[in-house]
């Protein structure tokens, strides 16, 4: 069965709770699905997963507080809900599955909390007006599209411990200007980086062993790379659309890939830190 009560100003797990808030204490959460009439939300603790498409296109849903009973946020659970601005995961959760803030575009801020171990495919697609976020260090792996069209992204932080970076996973990220990989990544996927036109540097760590095809296609803005040792494939199309950039410094193996860049040298002095 499940409740909805108008509550005034009652105390939820972290954060403030509008005077009026509708109390939902549905276990099932998958029916809420385009209500007009959800703007602020508060769940039941006895709430543990947020089920698939919970609150999809609630258009006018401003806030939700989520309790620490719940470790499962579904898939597609707040898709286009693009009224809300933030949202606080409590340390309960531990999966934030595929597509589940899809095209949420007034999203500002997220915190996802050490709990959390797996985001999946196209996570935060098309939050274009996410600033930034903080990856935690229990997440290994950046997969597909999570970040996808995340126009307004101008920093992230990617912990030590994630080694691959994903299919598409900051595509389109045009408001990125530099990134450095942390030193486990070992593999940079298709189009990882395509289209981030604000990106002027970037480092990989010296462990990278493979950039996949397209991973930085048309990043226009991109001056410099520095590519190390450890690499042992650069697809031939990975820096394509890169017309500014001015330096690059490579194994000599792969100096035939920038024909027209003015500065190719070989990372001989070059030590990352």
């Amino acid at each position: 069965m499940e409740s909805e009560r108008p509550q005034k100003r009652q105390r939820a797990n972290k954060g403030t709770v509008p005077d009026e808030a509708t109390l939902i204490d549905n276990v099932e959460l998958r029916s809420y699905k385009g209500r007009k009439d959800l703007t602020n939300v508060i769940l039941s603790n006895n709430i543990t997963n947020i089920g698939e498409e919970a609150f999809s296109q609630c258009k006018r849903l401003k806030s939700i507080t989520i309790p620490n009973s719940v470790t499962i946020i579904g898939k597609l659970a707040f898709w286009g809900c693009s009224a809300l601005k933030s949202i606080v995961i409590p340390d309960s959760v531990t999966n934030i599955e595929g597509r589940a803030f899809l095209r949420c575009t007034g999203l500002k801020s997220i915190e996802i909390p050490d709990s959390v171990t797996s985001i999946g495919e196209g996570a935060f697609h098309n939050c274009n007006r996410l600033t930034s976020i903080v990856i935690p260090d229990s997440i290994t792996s950046i997969g597909v599209i999570v970040f996808f069209g995340c126009t307004g992204l101008t920093s992230i932080v990617i912990p030590d411990t994630v080694t691959s970076i994903g299919y598409g996973a900051f595509m389109r990220c045009s408001g990125l200007t530099s990134i450095v990989l942390p030193n486990l990544v070992a593999t940079i996927g298709t189009q990882a980086f395509s289209g981030c036109t604000g990106l002027t540097s970037i480092v990989l760590s010296n462990l990278v062993a493979s950039i996949g095809d397209y991973a930085f296609y048309r990043c226009a803005g991109l001056i410099s790379v520095v590519i190390p040792e450890s690499v042992t494939e650069i697809m031939a199309h990975a820096f394509d659309g890169c017309d500014h950039l001015v330096q690059v410094i490579a194994p000599a193996r792969f100096h035939h890939l920038f024909p027209e860049v003015a500065s190719v040298t070989e990372p001989t002095q070059y030590l990352l830190k």
